[in-house]
């Protein structure tokens, strides 16, 4: 589901090319990119949580899933969040 979501806006552009589409092409790639970003992160820290539950256990492998899901939210979405804050000032 990662690779179709994050991959749909080009087929979407390659598929809509010089027909006129361009409001429903920006919104509809908008949406699955930022759906295939999420998805992207919760495989990134299921990995994560399998790797270090197999390895270490199941309390170091939540803890670690977790704040990986913590890392992507901030790089993600909190930084660009305060950077845009920032340059409207």
């Amino acid at each position: 589901l990662t690779t179709v979501f994050v991959v749909a806006p080009v087929a979407f552009h390659r598929v809509l090319f010089r027909q006129h589409q361009r409001y429903w092409l920006v919104e509809a790639s908008n949406t699955t990119a930022r759906a295939g970003l999420a998805l992207l992160a919760v495989t990134s820290a299921g990995v994560l949580f399998l790797v270090f539950d197999i390895i270490v256990g199941t309390v170091v492998a939540a803890a670690v899933g977790t704040l990986s899901l913590l890392v992507f939210a901030t790089v993600w979405i909190a930084v660009p969040l305060l950077t845009s804050g920032r340059r409207r000032r």
